[in-house]
């Protein structure tokens, strides 16, 4: 395994890149969201499914003390979670790793009602985010990534084709970055939109 750095990314800058193969919302915090057409607030929250797409990892976060404290997280695992709390019906479409991270990544998702029926699992490690923060309390990340699991969602681990009720599709994030999960995704976004979202 090694430990890569990644610049944080402007949401403009992806803009063009997803705009140009899919009907999509960027909104100004980086989450990538398609819809299908036509746009609508999801009224009945029980007919309408939102799959998240992407990364679930473990944040090592330094403690007062000076130990790192491993955190989960990531952005598509938390937003998931936030929407199965809310009461929408989200299926989470990522991979994890069947290690103890792993387990308490899919336990808090299943915890909180989000469906993992679309989730895979894989006996490499849970990919790693290590936080450091400056003087200013900025935090910076390194991130353990390869041969972890995050990164290795393919596309033979992703359905051919979503039920009527799915609605939404959230893409984000790291898994936007590292590869094969952004290709994967990449052609899963344009597949949907060729579907006519």
């Amino acid at each position: 395994m090694s430990i890569s750095s990644y610049p944080l990314v402007p949401w403009n800058a992806l803009a063009p890149v997803i705009s140009a193969t899919a009907s999509v919302m960027v909104c100004d915090c980086g989450v990538i969201v398609a819809t299908r057409r036509p746009r609508r607030v999801i009224s009945n929250r029980s007919a309408k499914v939102i799959i998240v797409c992407g990364e679930a990892l473990i944040d090592l976060v330094p403690s007062p003390t000076g130990r790192q404290r491993g955190t989960p997280g990531g952005g598509p695992f938390t937003t998931a979670r936030a929407l199965a709390r809310l009461g929408i019906p989200t299926q989470f479409l990522g991979r994890l790793s069947t290690d103890a991270f792993g387990e308490q990544l899919r336990d808090l998702l299943a915890g909180d009602g989000a469906d993992l029926a679309m989730t895979s699992f894989g006996p490499e490690p849970t990919t790693l985010a290590i936080a450091a923060f400056d003087s200013a309390g900025h935090a910076a990340y390194r991130f353990v990534s390869d041969g972890t699991s995050a990164p290795n969602l393919n596309q033979d681990m992703v359905p051919g084709s979503f039920a009527p009720a799915v609605r939404a599709l959230h893409v984000g994030t790291l898994g936007l970055v590292l590869e094969p999960i952004a290709t994967t995704l990449a052609a899963l976004v344009e597949r949907e939109h060729t579907q006519g979202w």
